[in-house]
């Protein structure tokens, strides 16, 4: 589902939780709602108290493509990276004239962009994945998306 339509769901039912029954102040209730324990969340710029027991789902996107989140130790991290640059150098492109990597770029803290030719062989389009490494918390993220070869630039300024 959308990134944006759960939020909006989640904005609706946290509203629709603390709004007044039938336009009645919340002094004139029979009971309100015990609001102790809740958690805040954040929605994008919003903040919403949430029930304990509600569960929030998380979905990053960038550009339109998911952001992954990897279960990876820092060795099997990098073992990733090395095994999917080796089947890229090991796939023909162009009819066998070449392979369908093309480069690769280091980011701070083990980040990696793999580009690569798109497949099928005789398209245009390139494929840049990215690896991100976040050490302090433990944890590593892949994106994967489509550019043309001219936008290379723009798209690695935004990784």
């Amino acid at each position: 589902m959308n990134r944006w339509i759960r939020t909006a769901a989640a904005a609706c039912l946290a509203a629709a939780a603390g709004l007044p029954a039938h336009g009645m102040p919340l002094d004139e209730q029979a009971s309100p709602i015990d609001r102790t324990d809740w958690q805040t969340h954040c929605f994008g710029r919003f903040l919403i108290d949430l029930p304990p027991r509600t569960e929030v789902l998380d979905a990053y996107f960038m550009h339109g493509a998911s952001i992954n989140r990897l279960e990876d130790t820092p060795s099997t991290f990098a073992a990733r990276i090395q095994t999917r640059q080796e089947m890229l150098e090991h796939s023909p492109h162009d009819g066998g004239k070449g392979q369908l990597f093309v480069r690769r770029v280091a980011h701070t803290e083990g980040g990696v962009s793999l580009i690569s030719w798109k497949n099928p062989p005789h398209s245009d389009g390139q494929v840049i994945d990215t690896y991100f490494a976040a050490p302090r918390h433990g944890h590593a993220y892949y994106w994967q998306t489509e550019m043309m070869p001219g936008d290379l630039d723009a798209i690695l300024d935004t990784a």
